[in-house]
């Protein structure tokens, strides 16, 4: 266990800087932009993602913890539970305040936000993990998140005309951003474990 939170502790030493990320959305929604619930997750998951694994690339992390007998699904695992435990400041938080400050129609930006940023950590993993040796693009990181969006939307629909209630919208977008997340966290492994380093 000590290997895997050695890994956890390096990912979460180096996403500290987005943390900022958080009051700015907080700012944004104080001032009525409710927006800045789903942008700032959705930008943070594809960028904070893309950063850890240039890093990695940098200095030959990766190739370095799994020589040291590091297992590679332990090695996802704790990259994906870094960018988990990421998303109460710039996700979770966000999505509270919005719960709190704006309207209930506003409320499913809410959900949006989180899941778009679970969608994002997963898809980035799954298209970083294969690939550590190449510069992937954050927006490249964000075509799953563009997926997500479109899918939750006709979700939503059929929601509201299902029931017609906020809070089941919301919880929908969050268990599809978790379903998301489980998905391509399993791709990630899959693939992982075929890349040769």
């Amino acid at each position: 266990m000590g290997d895997v939170s050695g890994l956890l502790r390096n990912d979460l030493r180096r996403l500290i800087p987005y943390i900022v990320m958080a009051p700015l959305a907080a700012i944004m929604i104080a001032m009525g932009v409710s927006l800045g619930t789903l942008i700032i997750p959705m930008i943070v998951a594809a960028y904070a993602t893309c950063n850890l694994f240039s890093d990695d690339r940098g200095c030959g992390w990766l190739t370095f913890a799994a020589s040291t007998g590091i297992g590679r699904r332990r090695i996802v695992s704790s990259r994906m539970l870094a960018l988990l435990i990421l998303s109460i400041p710039v996700a979770v938080i966000p999505a509270i305040c919005t719960v709190m400050m704006s309207p209930m129609e506003d409320h499913i930006l809410a959900g949006l936000g989180i899941g778009t940023y679970l969608t994002g950590i997963g898809y980035g993993c799954m298209v970083c993990f294969p690939r550590p040796y190449e510069n992937v693009s954050p927006l490249r990181c964000m075509i799953g998140q563009f997926a997500f969006l479109a899918t939750s939307v006709l979700a939503l629909l059929a929601v509201d005309a299902v029931t017609g209630d906020v809070a089941v919208g919301f919880a929908v977008c969050v268990a599809m951003g978790f379903a998301a997340m489980a998905w391509t966290y399993v791709l990630a492994v899959d693939r992982f474990a075929r890349t040769d380093l």
